[in-house]
């Protein structure tokens, strides 16, 4: 399959492309963690991303040591609005029901992420 066959929106094929990934392969030799700090990814092309990933049943490089886990429809609403939308722990845990601590872990086990996204930054500064 071809990232054009993956129903993915043109912004996101057109910012995958000027990062140089250009097939499923380059996509899925990253990790959630280097696409959110990749320079010419923005968090809503992640998402889209994300989406078409799961709508395949494809995954990318796992994040951390402990091997591959599947991220569900909860994790990935915890990832849009941390990640794309910029609301803070509490705001994103208030979202989905679960507390801080849970929305952190999920960031961190699920995404490789620590700390704030820029997103989240932005967001904070306004």
């Amino acid at each position: 399959m071809r990232l054009s066959e993956m129903g993915l929106e043109p912004a996101t094929l057109a910012y995958l492309h000027r990062g140089g990934i250009n097939t499923i392969y380059r996509l899925q030799e990253h990790t959630y963690r280097e696409l959110i700090w990749h320079s010419e990814i923005t968090p809503e092309a992640l998402y889209d991303i994300l989406c078409a990933l799961r709508r395949h049943n494809m995954r990318l490089k796992p994040n951390t040591k402990g091997g591959e886990r599947s991220v569900n429809d909860r994790n990935l609403e915890i990832f849009r609005l941390r990640v794309v939308e910029g609301r803070s722990l509490k705001e994103t845990g208030e979202q989905v029901g679960v507390g801080v601590e849970r929305v952190r872990q999920v960031l961190a086990t699920y995404f490789g992420l620590r700390g704030a996204p820029p997103a989240a930054k932005a967001h904070h500064k306004r």
